[in-house]
């Protein structure tokens, strides 16, 4: 792998380092403060590159780094890499800025990239949860299968959460095209007054096929419909009495096959409650004495449904 640039102000420069940290948590250092005249590090560092570091690193020309790329050499991409800047001694003038920095991965071989077949935005009523479906999010391979195919969240939505068989996701957590394909990857809105989310991601089939990074768009809209009429499985689970009384009753038409998460919202975005629903279940009772009076949304395996108490 190289460092094509990066880009860090600060004075005096021989006062900081620069690092690489891989997501296994190695740490290269690229730069150690060897120089001085100028205010700014701007340079790439490569192994391979054919002399040490010139002063002064102002021009974007790439160097060998102080300590050896190679470090990295049989680590897996995936997750986040950072850049750390460490200041050992204050300097002066304006406080320092990190700019620009970029990785460059290095693959031998001849892999078949996976190819985006469909990447269209997901419609959210607001404060409610709907299913990413493989009708608005799928790649496909020519040598790898939907389980194969893997995601890599870079950067999660900012009003909401994203969750893969019930648990919430984070930048570095994976997911595949078969749980989208199952319908097991979920959107919740939280915050209220927004409009537009989304996520990054890239896509590895496990060969050495690479997605480069991409964005799906999330809208609130309150036209948006929550699941689909025309797809009859066991997600598709009822609520009753409506409105509630001390206690709501959500039940399925058959036992579920995989594990769910139930949750309650307060239609201001609030958790009230959830409750594990384990494989072979059908039924849950959900005690509703302690809610306030308003309007509230049950959301389980991709479904919701909105309930009423008085």
């Amino acid at each position: 792998m190289n460092v094509p640039e990066i880009k860090v102000r600060y004075q005096p420069i021989q006062n900081f380092y620069v690092s690489l940290i891989s997501p296994t948590g190695t740490e290269v250092r690229l730069y150690d403060g060897t120089c001085f005249t100028t205010d700014i590090v701007n340079v790439g560092f490569d192994d391979e590159a054919p002399n040490d570091l010139v002063c002064p690193p102002d021009d974007l020309i790439s160097f060998r780094p102080f300590e050896p790329l190679s470090a990295f050499d049989g680590e897996s991409t995936l997750g986040i890499w950072q850049l750390k800047v460490k200041v050992e001694q204050s300097g002066f003038g304006s406080s320092g800025q990190i700019g620009d920095w970029t990785i460059e991965f290095c693959a031998d071989g001849n892999a078949v990239s996976p190819t985006l077949l469909t990447n269209d935005t997901l419609f959210v009523p607001p404060l409610m949860s709907n299913t990413i479906t493989q009708n608005l999010l799928k790649v496909s391979d020519s040598e790898q299968a939907p389980a194969q195919l893997t995601y890599t969240l870079v950067s999660v939505p900012a009003h909401g959460i994203l969750y893969r068989n019930g648990a919430a996701l984070s930048p570095g957590s994976t997911f595949t095209q078969a749980t989208i394909d199952a319908f097991n990857l979920v959107y919740q809105h939280e915050e209220e007054g927004t409009i537009y989310d989304g996520f990054q991601f890239v896509v590895q089939d496990g060969t050495g096929g690479f997605l480069p990074v991409q964005r799906f768009v999330i809208k609130m809209d309150e036209n948006a419909v929550v699941g689909t009429t025309d797809l009859v499985t066991p997600d598709q689970f009822s609520v009753f009495p409506n409105p509630v009384g001390s206690q709501v009753v959500v039940a399925w038409p058959q036992p579920v096959d995989d594990r769910h998460l139930l949750r309650v919202f307060h239609s201001n975005g609030q958790l009230v409650a959830e409750q594990s629903i384990a494989p072979g279940q059908q039924q849950a009772l959900l005690d509703t004495n302690n809610w306030p009076s308003g309007v509230f949304i049950i959301s389980a395996g991709g479904i919701s449904r909105k309930v009423v108490k008085m």
